[in-house]
């Protein structure tokens, strides 16, 4: 499989679902399965695609980074078990479940690692702070200065103008028009989140336009998803579990993409390496093993 189709299934991705979106639906899958402890986890952390590493049938396969605090770090990170294998923690394992659940069709998660927030070298007010990488249709992320300039100076004025007589009110006037555009943002933001005195017809206001928005882009969703499944089969895989099952699927393959886990101890990447190697040298000589010869090489890959 070229690199181009792999870099394609990632825009592809992107035009689907943001990283933020894909953030936001997760979060609602587990809130609505009553698993809270794994929501307020990933409401912990932000999001980022890697790359799109493999393709199983139509489905393409990407790594995702989950952006998170040092004792959350901690929480998703493998440890060796009793076994001596690296283990999975299980919330990690719910959260990559949720991930992938979430995903448009066609889509799976590779490789979900977890990462410490990356710092944002704009200020110390930045540093720690992932607020431009959160739901951009939450109440927090929306307050934000990042936020609030994407959206522009003319449209925040245009929605708080109505209540600028309350918020003089209530000690918390608008910025004067003088002022430049990052002073504006950034006065507006403290205004939004001053929420003991804010008048609660602003907060109001806000969030039914939040929740407009939410559902054109739960609908825009739905239509992308709905084309992307029209334009492509999702066939099942289908697991092999005899060395006679898995070597007949070599057979007239003239070509193969091997993948594996980034993350494997010594021992796994001796056992991962060894059957890479066999197939691959399996593949190249199978037309000239005589049937004996065979049932040995089937033999070795079930045991």
């Amino acid at each position: 499989m070229s690199d181009a189709i792999f870099a394609q299934a990632k825009r592809t991705l992107w035009e689907l679902m943001s990283p933020a979106e894909l953030h936001a639906t997760a979060i609602r899958f587990l809130d609505e399965g009553g698993e809270t402890e794994e929501g307020a986890a990933l409401k912990g952390c932000s999001i980022e695609y890697g790359e799109v590493r493999c393709q199983r049938g139509t489905v393409y396969e990407i790594d995702i980074t989950l952006r998170c605090s040092r004792d959350l770090f901690a929480k998703l990170t493998s440890r060796k078990g009793d076994s001596g294998w690296d283990e999975e923690p299980e919330l990690k394992v719910r959260l990559v479940e949720a991930l992938k659940a979430s995903l448009p069709s066609g889509y799976g998660v590779a490789n979900a690692d977890a990462r410490a927030r990356p710092v944002v070298a704009q200020g110390a007010e930045s540093v720690g702070t992932d607020e431009s990488r959160a739901d951009p249709l939450d109440y927090g992320a929306f307050a934000a200065p990042e936020s609030l300039s994407r959206i522009g100076r003319s449209a925040v004025g245009e929605l708080l103008a109505p209540f600028a007589a309350k918020l003089q009110k209530a000690g918390l006037p608008l910025p004067s028009k003088e002022v430049t555009d990052s002073t504006y943002f950034a006065e507006v933001s403290r205004i939004l989140r001053v929420e003991d005195r804010l008048p609660p017809e602003v907060k109001e206001s806000i969030l039914v336009i939040l929740e407009a928005s939410r559902l054109v882009v739960a609908e825009v969703q739905a239509q992308k998803e709905k084309e992307f499944r029209e334009q492509h089969a999702v066939v099942p895989l289908i697991r092999r579990d005899t060395g006679r099952r898995l070597l007949a699927l070599l057979a007239g393959c003239y070509g193969t993409h091997q993948d594996y886990p980034e993350q494997l101890n010594t021992e796994q990447a001796e056992h991962v390496g060894f059957l890479m190697d066999f197939l691959r040298d399996y593949a190249d000589i199978r037309n000239d093993l005589e049937p004996s010869d065979n049932l040995k090489y089937e033999r070795t890959v079930t045991e």
